[in-house]
């Protein structure tokens, strides 16, 4: 993905009715601190296996976040679950729409210092050694200094 073809949104091309946390109709983060709850267990989407910034198998369910930010500053993000045994999601920042434009990683937390722009932040299950998807509900907060 090569700039700045991955900075232009995807609804620019295809609109979209709502909100649905895929990649081509991501939760939209419009104020700080931002929280959602949410299961990935519902989700539809499977695009990133693995990403640049780890070697962890994150080829269960993820859901789609886009923030815009207009100033530089320090994005943290973060994760919790209820059963830590059966939901495992891990968050990612990314400057652009595939899984080698990650910043950051998380197993239940990270932060970035980020410049004015478009960021995704992606919340993707992980699976374990073996082949089990810990894919369910979990809560994400976002917070901008």
């Amino acid at each position: 993905c090569a700039l700045p073809i991955c900075d232009i949104a995807p609804s620019v091309w295809s609109p979209c009715d709502g909100e649905f946390g895929t990649h081509a109709c991501p939760h939209q983060i419009r104020e700080f601190p931002f929280v959602h709850q949410s299961d990935t267990s519902n989700s539809t989407e499977n695009r990133a296996q693995v990403y640049n910034c780890s070697t962890a198998d994150e080829s269960g369910p993820e859901i789609v976040y886009l923030v815009n930010v207009r100033q530089s500053g320090t994005l943290s993000f973060s994760v919790t679950v209820e059963n830590e045994e059966t939901t495992d999601p891990d968050v990612h920042l990314l400057w652009g729409d595939e899984a080698d434009a990650c910043l950051a990683r998380g197993h239940r937390e990270a932060s970035y210092d980020v410049g004015p722009g478009r960021y995704l932040i992606v919340v993707d299950t992980w699976v374990n050694d073996d082949g089990v998807v810990l894919a369910g509900e979990y809560e994400l907060t976002v917070n901008f200094d």
